[in-house]
């Protein structure tokens, strides 16, 4: 690929941005991708679709609550940096929501909640929070891999389109407040 390819010109800026930065960006676009896909089984009628949505959705909820991890070290822009502050994306939690959300700083899950709570017209506990979260976990694997399974699976799509609007709004304000 040459220099002049648009895609090397968006990896040249990504590595100019703060880890933070990257995957709110990153979390916006696979959501953003799920609404134009579901748009697609709309239109096309075509259940195919439905994985590659659900993907993305689940997906953009993990790189959101990441994204909670890293926010407030506005210096993180590597892999090492992540080292340095002793935070870490890997390991037997990758995907699983509830312990993601319970590394988050207690400011922002309390905010996240709230924002949640907001959305369904609901007062939710933080321990309901995490019930509701931990329906979801390993979503990004399942669907991923939806083709190796022996059995229907169903998500409440709204539900976790609330989770991810909760995220994203609340995410939004931490990025627009640099």
């Amino acid at each position: 690929m040459s220099d002049r390819h648009p895609l090397v010109k968006v990896l040249k800026t990504r590595a100019k941005s703060p880890m933070y930065k990257v995957l709110f960006r990153q979390a916006t676009s696979y959501g953003s991708s799920a609404k134009l896909l579901s748009e697609l089984v709309l239109v096309s009628n075509n259940p195919d679709f439905v994985a590659p949505v659900l993907m993305c959705k689940v997906f953009a909820v993990e790189l959101l609550l990441k994204f909670f991890l890293v926010v407030d070290y506005r210096k993180i822009y590597s892999r090492k940096d992540l080292e340095t502050h002793h935070i870490s994306f890997k390991g037997p939690f990758e995907h699983e929501y509830e312990a993601l959300f319970d590394r988050i700083p207690r400011k922002h899950r309390t905010a996240i909640i709230k924002a949640f709570s907001k959305i369904v017209a609901k007062a939710t506990s933080e321990k309901e929070f995490c019930v509701i979260l931990s329906a979801f976990e390993d979503g990004f694997i399942k669907w991923r891999y939806i083709h190796e399974e022996e059995h229907q699976k169903f998500l409440g799509m709204r539900l976790l389109g609330q989770i991810g609007d909760a995220l994203w709004s609340y995410a939004n304000l931490q990025v627009l407040r640099n």
